[in-house]
């Protein structure tokens, strides 16, 4: 599969996600780049995109099911 590697780097950022006390924050272009400081990774544009689109998608669908 093509896009597992961005499957799994989603998830490794969803699990260091922040919260607001509403609910969870965003992931943010500075978290995405520190994660990859850390993992020694470089992401293309499409996968820091595909990243953020799969982010959108979790908070609409946890706003959807808090609603």
């Amino acid at each position: 599969m093509e896009a597992a590697h961005v499957w799994r780097w989603f998830l490794e950022l969803h699990s260091a996600r922040t919260g607001n006390g509403y609910g969870p924050n965003p992931i943010t272009f500075s978290e995405i780049r520190a994660w990859m400081e850390l993992k020694g990774v470089v992401l293309r544009g499409f996968e820091v995109d595909a990243i953020r689109a799969l982010d959108g998608a979790y908070l609409e669908a946890y706003s959807e099911r808090e609603k």
